[in-house]
């Protein structure tokens, strides 16, 4: 029996090690592929985020410089409506603000569905000193609204503006400098750290 035994043992030991490194390579090549994957996605992922956030910032701008332009009308208001009697004043500015404000809608969603949080929160800020900027406006072009000579508020939009663009660019600067890394969670890889 003992010569049996010398025999059977190594060939029992090489079958039970034979199918655990076949169990272990399956589980392992399974975890290789998955991590693959995640990473080629946020590779992805990154890709498009890039591109929204440049789109964003292009429309961004080009909403800004339009509301600044129609402020920058206002001093040829006079002229401005001796050549066009048919429309008020109000309404060119509505329509302008709205002209000015259209053009963000499909970015800023784009944006907000790409993510991450913090991107979405200053992507709101943006959207927010936007709307702050054509509210200003609109509220100066009312004739039943009381005219701010002075534009006061104007310097504290502007400063709005240039922050909240400021805190979108750092916030994407983060999101998109952070490279896909399988295991790690999204959230907190778009966190600045303390």
């Amino acid at each position: 029996m003992s010569l049996l035994w010398t025999a059977v043992l190594p060939a029992i030991t090489a079958g039970v090690f034979g199918i655990g490194g076949a169990l272990i390579g399956v589980v392992v090549g399974r975890r290789q592929v998955t991590d693959q994957a995640v990473v080629e996605h946020g590779q992805w992922l990154r890709g498009q985020r890039q591109e929204a956030y440049l789109a964003l910032l292009d429309a961004w701008d080009t909403a800004l410089a339009h509301l600044e332009a129609i402020f920058d009308e206002w001093l040829e208001r006079a002229d401005w409506e001796r050549q066009h009697p048919d429309l008020t004043w109000e309404a060119y500015v509505e329509s302008q603000t709205l002209a000015a404000q259209g053009p963000l809608t499909k970015p800023l969603d784009r944006v907000q569905l790409l993510g991450p949080d913090p991107v979405d929160r200053a992507t709101e800020a943006m959207d927010s000193a936007i709307g702050a900027f054509a509210a200003c406006l609109n509220h100066q072009a009312a004739p039943d609204e009381p005219f701010d000579q002075s534009w006061s508020s104007w310097l504290g939009l502007e400063t709005r503006a240039r922050e909240a663009r400021r805190s979108f660019t750092q916030a994407a600067k983060i999101t998109l400098q952070t490279p896909p890394r399988p295991g790690r969670r999204e959230r907190q890889a778009a966190e600045p750290a303390p």
